[in-house]
């Protein structure tokens, strides 16, 4: 009997083991579902706003122009190959005695075929001229990603405090009307004074007019947005957070300052005003012409009818021809130098800038959002004074409107620090997929 028992204890105690071995399987199972959900959700929102960048990039009409201009400068870096600094050039004459009432006979034919000469080192700085301003141009095109990317955020910030600033109206309305349901039942009870329904009533006209504005507003910004994308669906920025940016808030300014597309924008033009400057000093004269000449010449009882020769024009340099071409590369050199320098600057000013907004901006919706328990707890606490006759209903309004402008600035604070979050990713150039 005690065999058969411990016999069956095992048994007993093998299924339980067995079962718990499964539970904790399932566990494993479902935690890590639920972890690839949260993953998948907290990704769907950026994935949103970068589509919607993406719709405004492709739509971008700077975009086409800039496209065109580097296009524009391959093909003349592509033309600088060339052989011959220019096309051939092909000339004729025609001579004969007829015309001055002569009869001797005495008729030419005569032609040339002569093509321009590159100087020496000329085409090569041609062509490098013409690969820097492709450059520049491509740059320029990540500039404008850049600037696209913060269009998009500052339209999706605005419709989203519409969407919010509307909703608030609409509980307001809402919550005003059952005060002023009361506030006539009350009057008729003899309960408040005639003045309570009009104070009332007064403040429910103003909330029907807030919330007709933010519909108004709504419609304007959402208008704006889908101008400027080419779709009216609006991502939600609001799971943007530290995580997300904790790449970006570690990068220091000197390193932020290297990584915007603008610095490398202006680069590129100092090396391509650099090449026209080796241009300008390669270009000192006009370039030279050889060619062959063919003449027939039809005289009378001439041996001689056919010659073939050789010709050869050249341009002496000159300070008519020479000083325009090196000012106007110096010009755009000096041009170049100080747009870098103004660049640079700008640059730092908007890193501090920004670096300053995110502290700011979180702070300030760490405030609002004490600000906004706070008076929601004295509205309430005061609507409760009221109905039981202990406050005027002034006041209730007064405590209540209160409430609803905290709310008002929790939520612009809210959309503030998640749009300061990704304008701080995009000056790091940080953004998934990069700005390209």
């Amino acid at each position: 009997m005690a065999s058969e028992r411990i016999l069956a204890l095992s048994f007993v105690r093998k299924d339980r083991d067995k079962s718990l071995h499964i539970m904790r399987i399932l566990s494993c199972l479902l935690l890590f579902l639920s972890l690839h959900v949260i993953c998948g959700s907290a990704q769907a929102a950026p994935r949103a706003y970068l589509t919607a960048v993406a719709r405004a990039w492709a739509t971008d009409p700077v975009r086409n122009e800039l496209i065109v201009n580097e296009q524009s400068a391959e093909a003349r870096a592509s033309a600088a190959k060339s052989w011959f600094a220019g096309g051939p050039e092909l000339s004729g004459t025609y001579l004969d005695d007829h015309f001055i009432g002569s009869n001797v006979g005495y008729t030419s034919y005569q032609g040339s075929l002569s093509v321009p000469l590159w100087l020496p080192g000329q085409g090569t700085a041609t062509r490098k001229v013409a690969e820097a301003d492709a450059a520049t141009a491509e740059a320029r095109l990540d500039v404008e990603h850049m600037s696209i990317a913060v269009r998009v955020l500052d339209a999706t910030g605005a419709v989203l405090i519409a969407r919010k600033q509307a909703a608030i109206a609409h509980a307001s309305e809402n919550a005003l009307a059952q005060i002023v349901a009361l506030t006539r039942e009350g009057v008729t009870h003899g309960e408040f004074p005639s003045t309570d329904l009009e104070a009332a009533t007064s403040e429910l006209a103003q909330a029907r007019t807030d919330y007709a504005l933010a519909q108004e507003q709504i419609s304007v910004t959402e208008a704006a947005f889908a101008q400027l994308t080419g779709d009216s669906q609006v991502p939600d920025i609001e799971s943007w957070d530290e995580i997300t940016g904790s790449v970006s808030l570690r990068r220091t300014t000197q390193e932020i300052e290297q990584r915007d597309p603008r610095t490398q924008a202006v680069l590129r033009n100092v090396v391509a005003a650099q090449e026209g400057m080796k241009l300008a000093r390669r270009s000192y004269m006009p370039n030279p012409k050889i060619g062959i000449d063919v003449m027939k010449q039809g005289q009378y009882q001439s041996p001689w009818d056919t010659q073939v020769g050789f010709h050869a024009s050249i341009t002496l340099p000159s300070d008519v021809q020479n000083a325009p071409i090196m000012t106007e590369a110096a010009n755009r050199m000096a041009a170049a130098t100080r747009e870098e320098v103004m660049t640079r600057r700008t640059i730092r000013n908007e890193i501090a800038q920004v670096r300053a907004r995110v502290i700011a901006s979180r702070n300030t919706l760490d405030n609002a959002r004490n600000a906004l328990d706070s008076l929601k707890k004295r509205a309430a606490d005061m609507k409760r004074a009221w109905q039981l006759s202990e406050q005027p209903l002034i006041e209730t309004l007064r405590a209540q409107q209160a409430a609803w402008e905290a709310e008002r600035a929790m939520n612009k604070a809210e959309i503030g620090w998640h749009a300061s979050l990704i304008r701080m990713i995009i000056a790091c150039n940080d953004l998934p997929g990069g700005l390209k």
